[in-house]
């Protein structure tokens, strides 16, 4: 191994990087594990090197590490789920980069989001393309909607376990003899397949868009293969998803642990018992989260004698009682009673799980108790109940701290003897499975690695080297990666150790394969992912993704001045940002400056656009924090924009926080939100309901009251922008077109850095109401997936589409073509040349362009001198004085006056990019 690292990367360096690592290590666990931790690494690498050909030795022995984003230059990314668009017969990933080839022909990048195996609750052709030829798993998929079996999304029905014995004996067996000739293998291996994606379709949960993986060590068969990946590498830079985080709930080695065959130190697992004294003690608040989500998720490992048959569970639940004196209680309750914990927890129920709630509100309607009493809907989960304060002997009670005290009052209010409680809490375990509960960041369904223990350890590093095996990779986004280290009871993002363990990671990725480029995903503002990255690196900017449309919306430079401002001083040398108009989840929420940053928006105008937004159909998401405390620098925002005296922090917050300076912490956290608003009104001699409606006020009690604080704004980047102009006139159908084009342009050129456009928004989609409708999951606003023949890529009567197509597709071959972009450089200037008018002005390898576009939707005459910009010296100005300039986007040339100006006429939402002209003096204009 050393012999083939020394090849590629010189002696000195491989010594010093190995020696950094084993310290690394030995920091990180200690002597003893982290020497094993070291030797299993070497393993690794060495296992990973041995199927590495001398070809690949030998491209990556040429890479300059001195250059490393030489292989980015004039790379445009679209970022694309594997299956965001599709055929019926084809494996998604060959769909994808077929239609990128012959309908966007200036992408040279794919930043593919998660493609690992996950869960699926629709059934597709594909999922058969392995045991039948694409026109039989057609016929298959349409004769299981025939049946019923699946509904017109192609979902499984409820009533799938009715029709399964039927569909299984007859049904299936009849349908293959009569396409006998297209089955490709063994009938009953056929038989067996079917039956397996169709309960798995049925039993499926939140996959998270593919964020909730099984496996990093195969393709999600649905998609492909590995080996499409590498095919697409070989026409694309390619970036994967290293999911560092987190694994899949369904995973093999969860799945093992639940069947008691290892001890689970993969994962963060802790007792029931442990579970409600951390949330007692208000341990868990002091973990930042990103989602409102239970911190730690309720399971049960398998049942002894893996004895898992529901009806099977309830019979012995019902002889324990009957043992005791008791009568037999209604199967709908004692599967209810089995999953009260998790009901009770508040947290996402699995497909099972859901079944067994449905089916026990009929028991509750039977019984002439009210819904209401028992349930109230979850705040956190969409189309999900949680149990609320119920009735015992006339005097309301909230259900009790833990599910073995809440259990007797439920049963009570559904006029049950509380005797059964004490029987059931008893057999629970032993009956439906051991409880217990798993660390889960961000869903139910995400369960996360243990980076403390070997185990999990272990686990990260096979899951690296499985993605690193896909291909001639140009980068890696680590997603998540600053939650990547975790101690119950400490704040888990950005912390120290995790920080040593990402250096592991990016060391291990610059030995194994150094022309791949770690991408580190950090959803925080930019100011502070700037502090993060002083040392250099490459990673996402989220900024742009509100400031923009908001700029645009408002018609105004202001929120784009102030993001340039930012990233000019403080964006480090080193720094090469990836940016985007939309994200493939939402609009996150950054720029509001409550966090290490005055922000680029203020909360008032961030208010103004989720309304806005809203009226799009577009969804707010929040994120849980801790209620009766808020960071110091955000109430000072509140106080600036709500125009309130700082002075205001010492009628409600303790002496104590105010004088440490970060956190402030109410004096009674008992406070409703109108005490606290009549407290800051009565001291500011304010007017109560004046004071709640200021946007900023209404932050500050989500934050201080509610616990909540807004995380992410879902809806796709057509969706952000306002169908009327500022003045309220509504936008035409080109309009609209025409001003989302020019908002992609200014991504694309806003600085030396990695654009990169989200597939939906090269084609310009609305939000997905109607996806939304069947899954209550903001994020999938944004995920719409394109059946091929009915996208219009090939002509289209929709004015928005076919015009936008054909601009979006001038704006990506003008990036790609310019030499004048450099990843790395910071040769760059943005101007504001009136209020509606912007310059990006990107220069390098003796290559100047001139990017000029109004947002406003009314023509725009500005003058562009040339010889005030940045770089721009007179023997450049002589140079353009002779050949002119030519604008890439539409071919017309022009003249500079004798000033070195040029008088540009914009229409409204209009771009010219000017190069100097390569034929020579200019025998046209602009105009």
């Amino acid at each position: 191994m050393k012999e083939k690292l020394i090849a590629v990367h010189g002696e000195r360096f491989v010594d010093e990087t190995l020696d950094r690592l084993r310290a690394l290590l030995k920091g990180l666990y200690g002597e003893d594990l982290g020497g094993r931790n070291f030797s299993y690494l070497g393993e690794a690498l060495h296992s990973f090197l041995r199927n590495r050909s001398d070809e690949d030795l030998q491209r990556w022995a040429a890479f300059d590490p001195g250059n490393p984003y030489a292989n980015l230059d004039r790379k445009v990314f679209a970022i694309c789920y594997a299956d965001n668009v599709y055929d019926e017969t084809t494996p998604t990933l060959r769909t994808l980069g077929k239609t990128l080839e012959t309908y966007f022909p200036s992408i040279n990048g794919i930043h593919i989001l998660p493609e690992r195996p996950m869960s699926h609750g629709d059934i597709w052709t594909q999922d058969f393309l392995d045991i039948l030829s694409p026109a039989s798993a057609l016929g298959l998929v349409t004769f299981l909607q025939k049946l019923g079996i699946l509904d017109e999304n192609r979902l499984v029905n409820d009533n799938y376990r009715q029709l399964k014995t039927r569909f299984k004996s007859v049904d299936l067996p009849d349908w293959l003899k009569e396409h006998e000739q297209s089955v490709s293998t063994d009938r009953s291996i056929v038989m067996e397949k079917v039956l397996e994606r169709l309960d798995a379709a049925h039993n499926s949960h939140f996959n998270d868009g593919g964020f909730s993986q099984k496996t990093r060590a195969i393709v999600d068969p649905r998609f492909g293969t590995i080996e499409d990946i590498k095919t697409l590498s070989q026409s694309y830079a390619i970036m994967l998803d290293f999911v560092v985080n987190h694994l899949d709930v369904d995973n093999d080695i969860l799945e093992a642990f639940k069947r008691q065959e290892n001890d689970g130190s993969a994962f963060i697992v802790i007792t029931p018992q442990r579970y409600e004294q951390l949330k007692s003690d208000r341990i868990l608040d002091k973990t930042f989260r990103p989602r409102p989500f239970p911190l730690f998720t309720g399971m049960r490992k398998y049942a002894a004698g893996s004895v898992n048959d529901m009806q099977a569970q309830v019979k012995a639940m019902n002889r324990c009682f009957e043992a005791e004196g008791l009568n037999p209680l209604d199967q709908r309750l004692i599967a209810f009673l089995s999953i009260y914990f998790k009901v009770r927890n508040d947290q996402g129920l699995d497909a099972a799980d859901r079944r067994i709630f449905a089916g026990f509100l009929p028991y509750v309607k039977e019984h002439e108790i009210e819904e209401s009493k028992l349930f109230q809907r979850s705040a956190i989960h969409s189309q999900q109940q949680v149990l609320r304060a119920v009735a015992t002997a006339g005097v309301a009670e909230v259900v009790a701290e833990t599910a073995s005290e809440g259990i007797p009052g439920f049963l009570e209010a559904l006029g049950i003897s509380s005797k059964y409680a004490g029987v059931f809490t008893s057999h629970d375990d032993g009956i439906f499975g051991e409880k217990f509960f798993v660390y889960t960041t961000f869903s139910e369904s995400q369960v996360d690695i243990n980076p403390t223990s070997e185990a999990g350890f272990q686990l990260i590093i096979d899951d690296l080297f499985h993605l690193l095996s896909s291909g001639d990779l140009a980068m890696i986004r680590m997603d998540a990666v600053k939650y990547l280290w975790k101690e119950i009871g400490k704040k888990n993002f950005d912390m120290e150790e995790g920080n040593r363990l990402i250096e592991v990671i990016r060391l291990l990725i610059k030995l194994a394969f150094p022309c791949v480029l770690p991408l580190d995903e950090i959803n925080s503002p930019d100011p502070v992912v700037y502090e993060m990255f002083t040392g250099g690196g490459f990673a996402y900017l989220f900024g742009p993704v509100n400031t923009v449309p908001m700029a645009f919306n408002k018609e105004s430079l202001l929120p784009l001045q102030r993001f340039y401002k930012t990233m000019k001083e403080k964006c480090p040398e080193n720094l090469v940002p990836f940016v985007m108009l939309s994200t493939h989840d939402g609009r996150s929420i950054q720029g509001l400056g409550i966090q290490n940053t005055d922000g680029h928006v203020t909360i008032e105008q961030f208010s103004k656009f989720k309304g806005m937004a809203e009226q799009q159909e577009g969804k707010l998401k929040y994120r849980s924090v801790a209620a009766g405390e808020i960071p110091a620098d955000a109430f000072h925002k509140v106080c600036l924009e709500a125009n309130l005296d700082e002075n205001i922090a010492g009628k409600i917050f303790t002496e104590q926080s105010r004088q440490g300076g970060e956190t402030l912490k109410l004096k009674d956290p008992q406070l409703s939100r109108i005490e606290l608003v009549q407290a800051l009104a009565e001291k500011a001699g304010r007017d109560p309901d004046k004071l709640a409606a200021v946007p900023a006020v209404d932050f500050f009690l989500e934050w201080i009251v509610a616990g909540k604080t807004p995380y992410e704004l879902c809806c796709t980047a057509r969706s952000a922008f306002s169908k009327t102009d500022p003045n309220g006139n509504s936008l035409s159908p080109v309009g609209e077109a025409s001003r989302l084009a020019l908002a992609q342009l200014y991504i694309m050129t806003l600085g030396q850095v990695v654009p990169a456009i989200y597939f939906n928004d090269l084609i310009g989609l609305k939000n997905d109401v109607d996806h939304f409708a069947i899954t209550g999951r903001p994020r999938d606003l944004n995920r719409h997936k394109n059946f091929l023949p009915e996208i219009g890529l090939e002509s289209s009567d929709d004015p928005f589409t076919s015009t936008y197509l054909k601009l979006i597709n001038a704006i990506l071959a003008a990036r790609v073509a310019d030499t004048a972009f450099l990843p790395g450089s910071r040769q760059f200037e943005f101007q504001a040349l009136s209020d509606t008018v912007f310059l990006n002005h990107p220069y390098a390898r003796d290559k100047h362009s001139f990017i000029v576009g109004n947002i406003a939707g009314r023509t725009q005459k500005v003058q562009l001198a040339l010889d005030s910009l940045e770089g721009v010296n007179k023997e450049l100005l002589g140079r353009l004085s002779k050949t002119g300039l030519q604008d890439a986007l539409s071919g017309k040339t022009c003249a500079l006056d004798e000033k070195g100006s040029i008088d540009l006429d914009l229409p409204p939402y209009s771009a010219v990019w000017l190069e100097g002209c390569p034929g020579g003096v200019p025998d046209g204009n602009l105009a």
